[in-house]
């Protein structure tokens, strides 16, 4: 493309401020997607945590009803489960992404 007839500078300086508008509008708080994945996997790690502790405390006979560690473990399952299928869909629409034409 030739930025001759256009005005190269002025071109240019559009794209500038374009990217600061988009930089300054951001939502406070959260950055987004990938702040939302590492909430998700911690929520993860925390269940995987304290199905472990029930584990533990059931072992050492410190009074762990044995319904209670099936519930915390089956949470941890369940929750490592869609973790599991949340990766293979972002990947497989990366990969979806890539096979695109441009």
């Amino acid at each position: 493309m030739d930025l001759r007839g256009i005005g190269s500078t002025s071109y240019l300086s559009n794209l500038e401020s374009a990217g600061k508008t988009a930089e300054t509008s951001k939502p406070q708080g959260k950055d987004g997607f990938k702040d939302a994945l590492l909430d998700s996997i911690k929520s993860v790690e925390a269940a995987r945590s304290e199905a472990d502790e029930s584990v533990a405390r059931m072992a050492l006979g410190k009074g762990e009803d044995i319904h209670k560690v099936m519930i915390a473990l089956e949470k941890a399952d369940i929750s490592f489960q869609l973790m599991v299928q949340v990766r293979n869909k972002v990947v497989g629409a990366y990969e979806e992404i890539m096979r695109m034409g441009v």
